[in-house]
């Protein structure tokens, strides 16, 4: 009874190399056929018998395959093309184009509900897959260094356009030092544009005002003055350094790792992988990394050379010999599985995996006592727990030796990163932005050394203009005493301190002028708050509420703009990208709305 038991066992595991004769692209191509059919049912079957061919290379992931049938099911709408995004989730569960066209499907059948669970479900699959989520994490840099440089050029601006009647004025107070008063006026002018006179543009103008601007805030706008000064300084070069060292795909090396720890199939990474040959052609290493993708992407032949030159590399390590008795045991060839075996061991004699795979190939070719002697020995020399993760106990699947991080960080070792090869992700909307902040390195790194170096010079020999905090009007000490308070003019003081000795007229025109000021000066905080989300606030004093609103403007028009056409549609192009627009426009709507209120009751 036992012998029976033990034939009928041995012809099961004689079956089993039989059935996975098929490689995976034999196999991919009856899944092609049965598209071309356009027969559900045989999509279904040649799909099965796709993953499990994938099952003898233990490939867990075939994401190109996935990624053909979604791009199928996109050309042929209807039933077929929903068995085809079936499908494609069963080769690669967490490929997120599968859910986000399931997405844009039941959304078009007016199934909602369905189509907000796939949704999700791609974003989760985003995240999930180590390749998109690194990209769309990477892409948000540039997003965020352009939002934050959006939002400090508008405090910049706006800082410098608000202070333009004080400095107008101390520049004028000074050329009346220096020349008549016709000339003093002209050299006021000269200080205020005296960038445009250099022929040096409107940015060196920004820069120029802002400079000037500092003896006139407070000090702790002043602190904030610099901050925003050194960060806008720091936005392109970040930018370009982000871009070139960030705004890539993942290195092959990273992407070798992931394909060996995930068992995903990645033809793109192979090839990329396999090109750095010229380079390494003298590591072990690399045969033997090569040699396991090649096996994981069911390329016996090339496999099996890339493990022959592993062995004659390295003459004393056993692995390479045990991945060729696994080719040749997978391929049916049992007694030369067990020639490759006992090389191995001949090698290293306590290598625990030669003596696991080697009774296998003894059981195939009915040398049973060989078989278990094997099976002891493995048992003697490795722990159960290892014995467990080199496989199942009782099956007839013999398991390569572990290839994975630390060997591809040996060859990243060999190699310079400059010779990986990985492409850039992309710029796409990149451009005009970089234009727009290109000048402002230089130029705002010569304008704010020179306003710093002007501020201490101002603070100790020359005075600083105020504003009437009642009608507005610019002055300074040469304007009136010293004895008389510093919040009001002159005019303020002798109307509403010394009402006795002015006259009624003199008071009623002194009113008319502090309503039309107020008038003005409300017109231009409303309209700013109108054109630019949190120009209101910053124009009016309250720089920090008004430079968050700001940023959050930028940021959803930056991210409607830039980052979603630019990159996420890239990174995933069956993403439908309406659900991300409406947050962003209403994250604008809220900045700008909040913002106006806000300027418009000056609280």
């Amino acid at each position: 009874m036992r012998g029976s038991l033990r034939f009928a066992l041995v012809a099961l595991l004689m079956a089993a190399p039989a059935a996975a004769s098929l490689t995976l692209n034999d196999s991919w191509v009856v899944v092609q056929q049965a598209l071309a059919a356009k027969d559900k049912a045989a999509i279904t079957e040649s799909v099965r018998e796709l993953k499990a061919a994938a099952q003898e290379v233990d490939a867990r992931r075939l994401t190109p395959y996935a990624q053909a049938l979604v791009a199928w099911a996109k050309t042929h709408p209807g039933s077929t093309g929903d068995a085809a995004l079936v499908q494609a989730r069963q080769l690669d569960p967490w490929l997120a184009s599968a859910s986000f066209m399931q997405t844009k499907v039941d959304w078009a059948r007016g199934s909602y509900l369905k189509a907000a669970r796939h949704y999700v479900r791609g974003w989760v699959s985003v995240f999930r897959d180590v390749l998109t989520r690194r990209r769309i994490l990477v892409s948000t840099g540039p997003w965020l260094l352009l939002s934050l440089g959006a939002a400090l050029l508008v405090g910049l601006i706006l800082q410098g356009l608000r202070f333009i009647p004080h400095v107008g004025h101390d520049a004028f107070e000074v050329g009346q030092l220096l020349f008549s008063r016709p000339n003093a006026f002209v050299f006021a002018v000269v200080v205020l544009l005296l960038p445009l006179f250099g022929g040096l543009g409107p940015v060196w103008l920004a820069g120029w005002l802002f400079a000037l601007s500092l003896p006139y805030v407070t000090p702790a706008r002043r602190l904030a003055s610099v901050v925003l000064w050194v960060l806008l300084v720091a936005v392109v070069p970040s930018l370009e350094l982000w871009q070139a060292v960030g705004v890539r795909r993942m290195p092959i090396m990273e992407r070798a790792v992931v394909m060996l720890e995930e068992r995903q199939v990645d033809l793109t990474a192979l090839q990329e992988f396999a090109d750095l040959e010229p380079h390494l052609d003298r590591s072990e290493a690399y045969h033997l990394v090569l040699g396991a993708l090649l096996c994981l992407h069911s390329d016996n032949l090339s496999a099996r050379i890339e493990f022959q030159r592993a062995a004659i590399i390295a003459e004393k390590d056993p692995r390479p010999l045990v991945f060729l008795g696994n080719l040749a045991y997978r391929d049916g060839n049992f007694p030369e599985a067990i020639q490759d075996y006992s090389a191995a061991l001949e090698v290293d004699s306590a290598y625990t995996l030669a003596y696991y795979d080697l009774s296998f190939a003894y059981d195939q070719a009915y040398r049973f006592r060989e078989a278990d002697e094997m099976r002891g020995r493995a048992r003697r020399l490795g722990s159960d727990e290892l014995l467990r993760k080199m496989g199942r106990s009782g099956s007839a699947m013999v398991v390569d030796p572990p290839i994975g991080r630390e060997q591809v960080a040996q060859i990243a070792r060999e190699v310079p990163p400059q010779e990986w090869g990985a492409a850039g992700l992309g710029s796409a909307g990149l451009e005009p932005v970089r234009w727009l902040f290109k000048p402002f390195p230089l130029s705002l790194l010569a304008t704010g050394l020179i306003g710093f170096v002007l501020y201490p010079i101002r603070k100790h020999w020359l005075w600083t203009a105020r504003s009437c905090t009642r009608c507005g009007k610019i002055f300074c000490r040469k304007c009136k005493s010293a004895t008389e308070s510093d919040a009001y003019c002159s005019q303020c003081i002798s109307v509403f301190l010394k009402r006795d000795v002015v006259a009624i007229d003199a008071q009623a025109t002194k009113l008319d002028q502090i309503r039309r000021w107020e008038r003005t000066s409300t017109i231009a905080r409303r309209g700013l708050a109108i054109v630019i989300p949190g120009g209101g606030l910053v124009f009016s004093g309250q720089w920090a509420s008004g430079m968050v609103y700001a940023f959050v403007a930028a940021l959803s028009v930056l991210g409607l703009l830039v980052w979603l056409p630019g990159f996420v549609r890239e990174i995933e192009p069956e993403m439908a990208l309406l659900p991300l627009q409406i947050v962003f426009i209403a994250a604008l709507a809220l900045a700008w709305v909040g913002s106006l209120v806000r300027a418009w009751n000056r609280w």
